[in-house]
């Protein structure tokens, strides 16, 4: 039989962000690593979820189960760590009070160039379920797409594999960019998460993967730790595809092959060349009747998500040979000519009769092609004129002012559990004539209370709020007349932090016996067993622990005796939950019956160990 072509690369098969996260059967995650240009903080309240092994059909229903998203970032969210380009957070408003959980494993950062950090990519590192077996396994996602809930055309890299023996030179650039993470962070990690990352490149440097059909030869490349321009592949036949693109970028690219064949990139974008850079190239295309954001160079605004081109790929045709190069570095000068942004480049390497060339790429019936429209200039697409150029860069230079003004929070309580929030800044914030709005991430920013005291030194009264809603994440909006805003969102220290708002948090999801069994049954159930996402929502009252677990007969003694034999962890996280209650004074929702039965298990508990 003839052997199938061009088939590495499928427009027709899709893949789920949460679903490529999802451990393998009998494993679960041990530990995570996510790098992204921007991110959106609820599109990451739902990743735990996934990494847990529990299955809802969208972000929605995750954020509207609160016990079971409680569950999901206790088992996950000490062992992750999110990696992001300070002030490209999305703007956030009415997060719910879980977002507190995640505080510690967002980790804002900088380019040691001056660019932008770009890397798109996930590691993740699976261990063994209890008594089931095997080696660890990682997996690795090289995405051309950030951690947002944005719809668009994406690349996407998905391997899986085992650390062995010796380290391996192909590996050596994905290490080096891990091990450099916590030092491009603008605030020092925790201890734990600098030992986490350092033992996750050190498997990552000894990997040997599971290639994906056709592809004899791979290997990873990291621009912007070092200043210096790419250098592409020398090729017959080149395709170029870039939602950002720039001339002196392609010209370097179109002077490394004998035929640069397309170029696929934004409308607006091809527009903006000289047409000696789109001349450059055989042909120029777009998607058809699409509009072509890329959301890597900037984070949308308010208003819905827009669709269109977000794909980075660099396909080089070199006799029987096709390399195809994959990640998130545009066409641009910043990108591949400076060295000033941060990029992972995946390069695959294969016989173009397995995994296809230029033809099988453009070809409609079964390639890209079917999807996309000759570049056809228009005199309607214009250049932004010289005011809205000068409102963009003043609202960028007073974003960058914000982040360099060491922003910082204190709260102080008031009557009524509430707690009084101030926002300070280290010197007088320089922001011109841009008006600026601040609200907590928690709030809502219709409340959003005017920051304009900040050019003077002066601190801003972020207004009162729960113990259980205080929150480190805020949110700015920047604005300028004639429409012109720019909204984000920062991570900004609250100095005096009260200890007991973790306990609040967790009392606001357990908020009666009804929630804390369905707690009981998610800490108990089996990590592989995805009907248990059901049992997060469900509701009822009397002494139902005892009857046993939806679709099971046994009851909730027998699995707490099986878990105190085979994982007595999942017990002391029931400790520590029932502790948590009873310092905010929940003790009543904890059932009296299961109180009493809890206390034989913790004297057991005390005398094992593990």
């Amino acid at each position: 039989m003839p052997r199938e072509r061009g088939r590495l690369l499928d427009p027709n098969r899709r893949s789920l962000y949460t679903e490529a996260l999802r451990p393998p059967p009998g494993y679960r995650v041990d530990c995570a690593v996510a790098a992204t240009y921007s991110l959106d903080l609820e599109m990451l309240l739902s990743i735990p979820v996934s990494l847990a092994l529990f299955s809802l059909p969208d972000k929605e229903q995750v954020l509207d189960n609160k016990v079971l998203l409680l569950e999901a970032l206790e088992r996950t969210v000490e062992n992750l760590a999110v990696f992001a380009q300070v002030g490209r957070i999305h703007p956030a408003s009415g997060l719910p009070a879980l977002a507190g959980l995640v505080e510690p494993c967002v980790h804002e950062v900088v380019a040691p160039h001056g660019g932008a950090f770009h890397p798109k990519l996930w590691l993740l590192r699976f261990a063994p379920l209890a008594g089931a077996g095997g080696t660890p396994r990682i997996r690795l996602l090289v995405l051309s797409r950030n951690l947002t809930s944005d719809r668009s055309w994406d690349l996407s890299l998905a391997l899986d594999g085992e650390p062995r023996g010796r380290n391996r030179r192909p590996n050596r650039s994905l290490a080096e960019l891990l091990r450099a993470l916590p030092d491009l962070a603008i605030r020092p990690l925790r201890p734990s998460y600098r030992e986490m990352i350092d033992t996750l490149a050190d498997e990552v440097h000894r990997m040997v993967w599971e290639m994906p059909d056709g592809v004899e030869e791979l290997s990873f490349e990291v621009l912007g730790l070092r200043r210096r321009a790419w250098t592409p592949p020398v090729s017959k036949r080149l395709v170029v595809v870039s939602p950002f693109c720039q001339g002196a970028a392609l010209e370097h690219l179109a002077g490394t092959t004998g035929a640069p064949v397309a170029l696929v990139s934004r409308h607006e974008e091809l527009a903006a060349l000289e047409p000696e850079a789109r001349d450059r190239f055989e042909r120029c295309l777009v998607l058809q009747d699409t509009t072509e954001v890329e959301d890597g160079e900037e984070i949308p605004q308010k208003g819905p998500r827009l669709h269109g081109l977000h794909a980075k790929l660099y396909l080089f045709e070199q006799g029987w040979d096709t390399t195809l190069v994959l990640g998130s570095a545009n066409a641009t000068n910043a990108a591949l000519l400076q060295g000033r942004n941060v990029e992972l480049l995946a390069h695959l390497q294969g016989r173009r009769s397995r995994i296809g060339g230029v033809s099988e790429l453009l070809q409609e019936a079964e390639g890209f092609g079917a999807l996309l429209a000759p570049f056809v200039p228009s005199e309607d697409i214009a250049e932004s004129d010289a005011s809205e150029r000068a409102a963009k860069e003043a609202l960028e230079h007073a974003r960058d002012a914000l982040i360099e003004a060491k922003l910082s929070m204190t709260c102080a309580a008031e009557d009524g559990d509430h707690w009084r929030v101030r926002l300070r800044a280290a010197t007088p914030v320089s922001i011109g004539e841009v008006r600026l709005r601040i609200w907590l991430a928690t709030g809502h920013d219709q409340a959003a209370r005017d920051g304009g005291a900040l050019t003077d030194g002066d601190e801003i009264d972020l207004g009162r709020h729960p113990l259980a809603l205080l929150c480190q994440f805020v949110g700015f909006e920047l604005s300028l007349p004639g429409e012109h805003r720019l909204a984000f969102t920062l991570t900004v220290l609250m100095k005096n932090l009260p200890k007991a708002r973790y306990a609040a948090i967790v009392a606001s999801v357990l908020t009666d016996r009804a929630g804390f069994l369905a707690y009981l049954r998610l800490l108990l159930g089996d990590l592989w067993d995805e009907t248990l996402a059901e049992l997060g929502s469900a509701q009822g009252t009397g002494a139902w622990w005892k009857a046993g677990t939806a679709g099971e007969t046994e009851p909730l003694l027998e699995n707490m005796v099986r878990a105190l034999a085979r994982d007595p962890q999942r017990l002391r996280a029931i400790g520590r939950v029932i502790e948590r209650l009873e310092e905010r004074g929940g003790a009543g929702i904890v059932p009296p019956e299961f109180r009493k039965l809890w206390e034989a298990f913790a004297l057991l508990l005390a005398e094992t160990k593990g």
